[in-house]
């Protein structure tokens, strides 16, 4: 995002795995990136700091009780024949033990999952 549309953005995971992805994905990159291992529903920010970079229209929704982790895992599991195939059975069980431990923490109120969309007038 941050190349394509000259834009500075700041990337947020509770995981410092993704962070090192997004870290390694953004290097040698000519883009004003940064990333933190932080939980963004905690963070505090200016009051008026989308508007005042343009934004009108913000929406924030709490996605948790979605069921789109066990949804997105149940779809991998049915095919999880082809999965390994394409892949490894290492990578089938490291990426469904990942949902699985995302599940978890997330009916113990320890994780959250949110959908942001900011838009800006041209």
């Amino acid at each position: 995002m941050a190349k394509h549309f000259d834009l500075e953005v700041v990337g947020f995971d509770l995981s410092i795995n993704m962070i090192s992805i997004a870290l390694d994905r953004a290097n040698g990159h000519n883009c004003l990136v940064e990333f933190e291992v932080a939980d963004c529903t905690k963070k505090t920010y200016p009051d008026e700091m989308l508007k005042d970079a343009g934004f009108d229209e913000v929406i924030a929704e709490d996605r948790t009780e979605s069921r789109f982790i066990q949804k997105g895992m149940d779809a991998v599991e049915k095919e999880k024949d082809k999965f390994i195939g394409d892949f490894s059975e290492e990578d089938y069980n490291n990426v469904v033990g990942g949902w699985k431990s995302k599940l978890v923490r997330s009916s113990m109120r320890e994780q959250r999952w949110g959908l942001f969309i900011a838009k800006k007038k041209n």
